[in-house]
């Protein structure tokens, strides 16, 4: 209570670094929260250019604290990760790139997009026409015989 920053996870900034580039990435901040039994923390990077010569990672694993950044209008995405979109979209303005109220909007009108039963039902559309493809182009090749998936 009353602290300005989520907690540090322990160890030193290299061996977070080199988790981040193991065989293990997907489940470093998974290990990380389950072995401290933390759910928001933060992980130090190297930051050469900052004046303390660090860089800090924000991990957010409590829903309710999750949701209230994502829909809090005010909430701003940091521009050193968002700015490749900018280049590929040459600097239109998208749901990826946009800030503030106008960014709320467009993330509320999207959202009936990603809701579990229109995921469910894609989930099902897409399973059907994989199994069909299989069924129509894999099922028709003789064994050890190659073809390309593309035609």
């Amino acid at each position: 209570e009353g602290q300005k920053y989520p907690p540090v996870a322990p160890g030193r900034w290299w061996k977070h670094a080199q988790l981040r580039l193991s065989s293990r990435r997907a489940y470093w901040l998974l290990d990380i929260a389950r072995e401290h039994k933390i759910q928001v923390f933060r992980v130090p990077f190297p930051n050469p250019l900052s004046l303390h010569g660090k860089k800090y990672l924000t991990v957010v694993g409590e829903t309710a604290a999750f949701r209230s950044v994502l829909t809090d209008p005010l909430t701003k995405k940091p521009a050193v990760v968002y700015s490749y979109f900018k280049g590929i979209f040459r600097g239109t303005p998208t749901i990826f790139t946009m800030n503030g109220p106008t960014w709320h909007s467009k993330r509320k009108a999207v959202a009936p997009a990603f809701s579990s039963n229109h995921i469910k039902r894609m989930t099902a559309v897409s399973l059907e026409m994989t199994e069909e493809w299989i069924q129509e182009t894999l099922m028709k090749q003789t064994e050890n015989e190659s073809f390309d998936v593309a035609e």
